[in-house]
């Protein structure tokens, strides 16, 4: 006959598992471990958030402070912008490869120096409804301007790829 296996004492389990607890002092390492890395994890999600709402309302309330307008009136300022989109729209026809991404890049490069200034010279016009007015159409020109630097650059590019095939067929027997 088969022995029957004697039945587990989980008394004495659980007597052993309780005294092991009560000799853990309340200030272990463990516990004070824990215990930083929660304040170290909770100042760090603090000093982010206190940084975004400082910048927030850094831009919401004083949006006049963020710069300083390298433009000494409304009118040079204005005229800089329409030179830069001239400016943007020679760099975007120099280019070695007329692909639409490498044109693109090389316009708003041209660009953006002087359009990085646009909301100081806004400020600088806000007192001349006219000027504000040649802004607005200065802005227009601005992407108008680049969504045709995109387009003749897709057609210029289907272009050459069309006289290049036709060029490669005339010379072949």
């Amino acid at each position: 006959m088969a022995e029957e296996p004697s039945p587990v004492d989980v008394s004495q389990w659980y007597k052993a598992a309780v005294s092991n607890e009560s000799q853990r002092l309340p200030g272990s390492g463990a516990k004070l471990g824990r215990r930083i890395a929660q304040l170290l994890y909770f100042a760090f999600v603090g000093l982010l958030g206190g940084a975004a709402i400082v910048q927030i309302t850094h831009q919401v309330f004083f949006p006049g402070a963020r710069e300083n307008s390298p433009f000494q009136s409304c009118s040079e300022g204005l005229s800089a912008l329409y030179q830069a989109i001239e400016l943007g729209r020679s760099a975007a026809e120099r280019g070695p490869e007329a692909d639409e991404e490498g044109a693109l890049l090389r316009y708003r490069e041209a660009v953006a120096p002087d359009w990085r200034h646009r909301d100081s010279v806004a400020r600088l016009c806000a007192d001349d409804a006219k000027k504000i007015s040649v802004l607005d159409a200065i802005e227009r020109l601005r992407y108008s301007e680049e969504h045709s630097v995109r387009h003749q650059a897709v057609e210029l590019s289907a272009l050459r790829q069309k006289v290049k095939e036709l060029a490669i067929r005339a010379h072949t027997p």
